[in-house]
């Protein structure tokens, strides 16, 4: 239930209303009489109006789920997330980012919006050059994931150009060959999207959706920047520098500092990124070629841009979310304040939203063969200092005992992950994520677990509602289950609601180990009680994109 609609039910007006460590909720200087059928008393104390509820009318209304205002709701929204370079396999940062946006997708979906996932994939870029390189002078073990042998070679190529001018050179000249030369932009094509398959085989059964799958090379086939830079030229974005340091450069006209073409005819990412930006909010052209790359783990289809796929018309998205590592804010912004800017009304709009990165324990990282005498590594694949997603998921099922190792080890690190809040760095640290008995996805999962086999064994389950004091302390927790993913949305964070989750399954095993449920003579009213925590974390468990386990 959330904080309006029981002020609604109890006729309150023009106050604040806040759940309470006193009483169900307090009021603050409240003088107008309170008078409903929902409330078994009220406690004045100085300024504040602590109000018990009836819970005999109030708490069949917690298995409802209350519709969620907000400024998302009715809205058809394209969210990016993910867009990992196509070099190498994805590592516990970038799963930081899948994790907040697959979150943000269920929020969205729940409050009533449209949404559609994509990843952008940017097949043309410096790293994937390193790659293309890469391949002609290393071997890869062809037993192992192409991504994983390509993280390797990546790391290699790159301690080469240290000593190597020439294969600096020859990466310069293909950077500069790949918008113009067919062949070669399909070998950049093809290598990108074994490693993508390598990526998806990763986070896929992990429960994470997308939509579309967008290519760079697909932008620049099919022209798509050089459009763009027509739109942007024609109202007075963008302009070429005709003398100075920069003579032959695309720029900024307000920002001449920033560049979006070199002089040679390179695009930087920039000028990639706001191109896509133009295209998804249908600035440029409107037209789409898509053919089936993958599944999802529910059957749907995953599209990929081709200039061979079958055309579509792109969806009018009235707003475009993009999650983004902090370290690209600027970039984003200069995106955000460029697309906005050609808005005439302001009927559709880019926004993005940021994350601090993920760093790893001193520990966890000697766990996986990486020594440091930092307290936490950062990850860098130049550098080689990188645990990959597989590697981790593979030492945590390791770690784990009983059935469903797997997607338990997917509970345990999403859970680690989303219960910082994005605005803090997340330090990872292995023993800490699988403690039993911490705020973790191992505890939260084995409570649901154990309340779902409670309901398993019981034989008779109705509704019997004279609660004693124990058990209304538990119903306290999970009465206003739906006002904290009110908040969560309103803050798209997720940590609020992973927070909340470990809070009232502290609650429920406080209350499990007290009182004796099956066979007890309050079994029907705790029965129904334990049937109202699985509704409310289950609900919780959809939108984190836990896995719902019946053992563990």
């Amino acid at each position: 239930m959330q904080i309006d609609r029981l002020k609604a039910l109890l006729g309150i007006k023009d106050a604040k209303v806040e759940i309470s460590k006193f009483a169900d909720v307090t009021l603050l200087n409240y003088k107008n009489k309170l008078d409903s059928e929902y409330i078994e008393k009220v406690e004045n104390v100085n300024i504040y109006t602590n109000v018990f509820l009836n819970y005999k009318k109030i708490v069949p209304l917690a298995f409802q789920k209350d519709e969620i205002e907000s400024k998302y709701k009715n809205k058809t929204i394209i969210l990016e997330h993910t867009s990992v370079n196509p070099n190498k396999a994805i590592h516990v940062g970038h799963l930081r980012n899948v994790y907040i946006g697959d979150f943000i997708r269920r929020i969205l979906l729940f409050s009533g919006a449209k949404v559609k996932v994509a990843n952008f994939i940017e097949d043309t870029g410096s790293q994937v050059a390193d790659i293309i390189i890469g391949l002609k002078i290393y071997n890869i073990d062809q037993n192992n994931k192409f991504d994983l042998e390509c993280a390797k070679i990546y790391k290699k190529i790159n301690e080469r150009y240290l000593t190597d001018e020439n294969l600096l050179k020859e990466k310069k000249d293909l950077l500069k060959s790949i918008e113009e030369d067919e062949n070669l932009l399909q070998q950049v094509k093809e290598i990108a999207r074994r490693v993508l398959k390598g990526q998806l085989e990763t986070i896929i059964p992990q429960g994470v959706n997308y939509d579309y799958l967008t290519t760079e090379s697909y932008l620049i086939k099919e022209g798509l920047i050089r459009e763009a830079e027509k739109l942007l030229k024609e109202n007075g974005i963008i302009e070429e520098v005709k003398d100075g340091k920069n003579k032959g450069c695309t720029v900024l006209k307000k920002k001449p500092n920033i560049i979006l073409r070199r002089s040679d005819g390179t695009a930087l990412y920039l000028l990639k990124d706001i191109t896509y930006a133009l295209w998804k909010l249908k600035k440029i052209r409107e037209e789409v070629k898509w053919e089936t790359f993958g599944k999802n783990l529910d059957g749907s289809e995953i599209l990929i841009s081709e200039e061979r796929g079958n055309p579509k018309e792109i969806e009018d998205f009235d707003i475009n979310i993009t999650i983004v590592d902090s370290r690209q804010r600027s970039e984003q912004e200069e995106v955000a304040e460029t697309v906005n800017s050609l808005n005439k009304s302001n009927e559709k709009s880019y926004e993005f939203l940021t994350y601090e990165p993920v760093a790893i324990s001193k520990k966890t990282a000697k766990y996986l063969g990486i020594e440091s005498e930092a307290e936490f590594l950062h990850m860098s694949g130049r550098k080689g200092i990188e645990v990959f997603a597989d590697e981790l998921i593979n030492l945590i099922k390791e770690k784990l005992r009983g059935e469903n190792k797997e997607k338990l080890a997917y509970n345990v690190i999403k859970y680690s992950m989303l219960k910082t809040s994005p605005t803090k760095m997340m330090i990872f640290d292995l023993d800490e994520a699988i403690n039993i008995k911490g705020n973790t996805g191992l505890y939260v999962s084995y409570t649901l677990a154990r309340a779902k086999q409670v309901l398993n064994k019981a034989t008779n389950i109705e509704t019997s509602l004279d609660f004693d004091e124990d058990e209304k302390n538990l119903i306290r927790q999970l009465l206003f289950w739906d006002e904290y993913i009110k908040r969560s949305l309103e803050n798209l964070d997720p940590s609020i609601l992973v927070n909340y989750l470990y809070s009232i399954c502290t609650e429920f095993n406080k209350f499990y180990e007290k009182n004796r449920i099956i066979g007890s003579q309050k079994e029907k009213e705790r029965i129904y009680l334990v049937k109202l925590f699985v509704y409310v974390v289950e609900n919780l468990f959809d939108l984190l994109g836990l896995f719902k386990l019946e053992k563990v």
